[in-house]
């Protein structure tokens, strides 16, 4: 879509029928991607100015060091636990193994979210475009 200058030509997320062919339409609807309108094509998808998405960033910006300690003394009591009962000769390991079991609370976290309505479950009859968005810009190709 980028490559094609489809949000970059998008005005607030409405893409003209114009701007792009029947057939990528349909792919780009069928992917989730866009949405049909009767005048036009709709971004499914949030898309930023520059100044928006800084703004949206910033809200996420949190040095709360009262968290972290808090996680980082949980970490290291769980580690001291697996070293309790983990064979010395496996010790080694036991980083992977933390790491592993303490990003287990995403999932948690994310289920009590949904649960309580601020997350929305993806609709698994759709390709997930969550976490898709567009800033206004130049085209970055990685």
């Amino acid at each position: 879509m980028c490559a094609n200058g489809i949000p970059q030509n998008s005005v607030n997320g409405v893409v003209s029928k114009e701007a792009i062919s029947e057939e990528d339409a349909a792919h780009l609807i069928e992917t989730n991607l866009l949405i049909k309108s009767e005048e036009a094509f709709l971004l499914n998808f949030p898309h930023f100015t520059a100044e928006q998405f800084e703004k949206f960033v910033s809200l996420f910006d949190m040095n709360d060091e009262k968290i972290g300690d808090l996680l980082a003394e949980w970490i290291i009591t769980v580690r001291n636990h697996f070293e309790s009962f983990v064979p010395k000769h496996l010790h080694d390991q036991i980083n992977q193994w933390v790491n592993c079991y303490v990003h287990q609370i995403i999932g948690y976290v994310t289920d009590e979210l949904i649960r309580r309505g601020i997350l929305r479950k993806p609709d698994s009859n759709k390709p997930l475009t969550d976490g898709v968005f567009s800033v206004e810009g130049n085209y970055i190709n990685p």
